[in-house]
């Protein structure tokens, strides 16, 4: 049997298996209920992973509760006590718990009076124990591509190593996408000029662009524009339609790369994942990259959102070199008003420690 077999093999005998658990599961009935739990948070994500049913939790004998079977346990311990406890780092971060089988017994982690009945009922339910997690440090941006890139001596070179390794995206004639703008003046809403990269020295405080180095920014996701604009409700905003005039080739920082180093802790395409959700003091990174790119002859890059860790999809944001609309390589299709009408908000919840 050929590797690509043996893959194919592999996933079909766990889809079997994981259906077989839920069979099982559904046979066996729910373990616990969201009512089981007095932490309001813990009883929120609960209701989030839990079923509608009116037969009584075993556990705490609540018809009103969502039941829990034990795949909705795990994953709830999961997300509350390890997604729930994640900081975020300088580039990267890491969750401050974890659980497995091996700290089942081990009282490790000490939580808040009105959490410790709660998370004993989990770790009893799943024979496992809460322990304090130590990260790989590759996760805390430990990673040899980054570490040249944020040193000032390394960092022009590193960075047009990275140009040369991302791949090229071609972005064809007549190819879309949205601009947003807030704060123009009034009466100039509709002068398609609006809509290019800021003149000189009046930009400079973006991801990409500096006083000298104009960038226009964009992106093909209409709501990712929202998002980066950061607008709310009061503000006068406008969407403009822009449209390629002409074949554009831009460096993809979206995408995966090959040879891309045998471990995490050399991998450059972790490194622009971190550069690019951290905030303002990975500035001087992207710029040079910017400039690296820009160097290579190449008309803009696509880049990963800061907002992409907040939607399931990888999201790209898009930047073009120069003043695109007043060269001709791009030009206004249409221009429309936008109102920010509803604001809707998902959340994870998760533990507040206590200090050992």
């Amino acid at each position: 049997m050929n590797a690509s077999n043996w893959r194919a093999f592999g996933y079909w005998k766990s889809r079997f298996r994981r259906g077989l658990d839920v069979v099982r599961q559904t046979i066996s009935g729910p373990t616990l209920c969201s009512d089981c739990f007095v932490d309001r948070g813990l009883t929120i994500e609960a209701r989030k992973l839990g079923h509608s049913s009116r037969r009584p939790c075993p556990n705490c004998d609540s018809r009103a509760g969502a039941k829990l079977y034990l795949s909705d346990i795990e994953e709830l311990a999961r997300r509350y006590f390890v997604y729930g406890t994640r900081i975020r780092t300088e580039f990267g971060g890491a969750p401050s718990l974890q659980f497995n089988s091996w700290h089942y017994r081990k009282p490790e982690v000490s939580f808040p009076i009105w959490l410790q009945d709660d998370a004993q009922l989990i770790e009893d339910t799943l024979a496992v124990g809460l322990f304090h997690y130590g990260p790989p440090l590759w996760r805390l941006g430990e990673i040899e591509p980054l570490s040249e890139l944020r040193d000032p001596a390394s960092r022009s070179r590193a960075a047009s190593a990275l140009v040369s390794k991302f791949p090229r995206r071609l972005f064809a004639t007549d190819s879309s996408f949205y601009r947003l703008r807030r704060g123009i003046t009034e009466g100039r809403h509709s002068e398609n000029l609006q809509y290019d990269a800021p003149p000189g020295g009046l930009g400079g405080d973006g991801r990409l662009d500096a006083p000298d180095f104009p960038v226009l920014y964009g992106s093909q996701d209409l709501e990712i524009c929202v998002h980066e604009c950061r607008i709310t409700v009061t503000d006068e905003c406008y969407l403009a339609t822009l449209r390629a005039d002409r074949d554009l080739h831009l460096l993809d920082l979206c995408a995966n790369i090959d040879d891309d180093g045998k471990t995490p802790f050399e991998s450059l395409y972790l490194a622009v994942q971190f550069i690019f959700a951290a905030e303002k003091h990975s500035y001087d990174i992207t710029r040079a990259i910017a400039v690296a790119a820009k160097n290579a002859g190449l008309h803009g890059v696509i880049y990963p959102s800061y907002f992409s860790r907040l939607r399931e999809e990888r999201i790209p944001n898009l930047a073009l070199f120069g003043h695109p609309l007043a060269d001709g390589i791009v030009s206004v299709d249409c221009i429309n008003r936008l109102t920010l009408e509803t604001a809707r908000y998902t959340v994870q919840l998760g533990p507040c420690l206590t200090q050992d």
